[in-house]
């Protein structure tokens, strides 16, 4: 222990040593990016905020951990990042884009409810407009998630034709059992916001997924869903409230992979 902690004093006093550079292998920029990651504090926050900008947009595997880095610096430069962040989400680059959107779910949980809705505000119709590049499992579950927070009515259009179209494929093979629990939640809490909007949404899958044969995950979470609406409609609202603010990038990171954070809420909540 004493080791580790001698090292990231070390690195912490020549933080400038591990600055990316242009000409570093791939490797190697990568190595720096997880060490970067390790040590930012306030202190070195601006140099290493500057330093990462220029490998947003890099080799695929650079540009991941460029973002990891990013989304830890969200902690001591937030507007700065946020700025990076919603210029991302307009790239026309898919990777840059779905890994803004991931990067974006995560630093939305760690602000408070009016800092989230301001910003998600502001960023509603880029996100709706890049959807249709996160097709990874996370990208499209991040940003549903994020969708879903919307809360103005007049912007609710376009996610009925982005639900319309997730609830039709629910069962194509493409789609995977965690993007399935997502796109119920999402349905769910969009429900509980706008009944008369996506009531038939909601009746559809569950309709779809009551009717499987086989017992699965998907068709138990439905089956809490269902008994939430018909027992306690205020309970149900409670459980899907968008959720307090984080501090550790780990915690996030664990909240808002699509097993659906309202998964676990919902057990917690029934349990106590």
């Amino acid at each position: 222990m004493k080791q580790s902690n001698d090292a990231v004093k070390l690195l912490k006093s020549n933080t400038k040593l591990f600055l990316v550079l242009f000409e570093d292998h791939v490797s190697v920029k990568m190595k720096k990016l997880d060490i970067l990651t390790e040590i930012v504090s306030e202190e070195f926050a601006e140099v290493i905020f500057i330093n990462v900008l220029r490998y947003i947009t890099a080799n695929e595997k650079v540009a991941r951990k460029a973002f990891c880095l990013l989304t830890k610096l969200h902690m001591f430069l937030p507007r700065n990042c946020e700025t990076v962040l919603t210029n991302c989400l307009q790239s026309s680059n898919q990777i840059v884009v779905q890994e803004s959107v991931k990067s974006t779910a995560i630093m939305t949980l760690r602000q408070t409810e009016e800092q989230r809705n301001k910003f998600l505000a502001e960023i509603y119709v880029i996100l709706l407009k890049g959807y249709k590049h996160c097709t990874t499992i996370e990208s499209n579950c991040s940003s549903l998630w994020l969708l879903s927070q919307n809360g103005e009515l007049q912007n609710c259009g376009p996610m009925i034709n982005i639900m319309n179209t997730e609830v039709e494929n629910f069962f194509d093979k493409k789609t995977s059992p965690v993007l399935q629990q997502e796109v119920l939640t999402t349905c769910m809490r969009l429900f509980l916001k706008w009944p008369h909007l996506f009531e038939k949404q909601l009746k559809d899958l569950f309709e779809k997924i009551f009717a499987m044969s086989t017992f699965s995950t998907i068709q138990e979470q439905a089956k809490i869903y269902f008994l939430m609406l018909k027992s306690d409609l205020k309970f149900a609202q409670k459980c899907f409230e968008p959720c307090s603010p984080i501090k550790s990038s780990s915690e996030a990171q664990h909240k808002i992979t699509a097993v659906g954070f309202n998964s676990i809420k919902v057990a917690t909540l029934h349990q106590s």
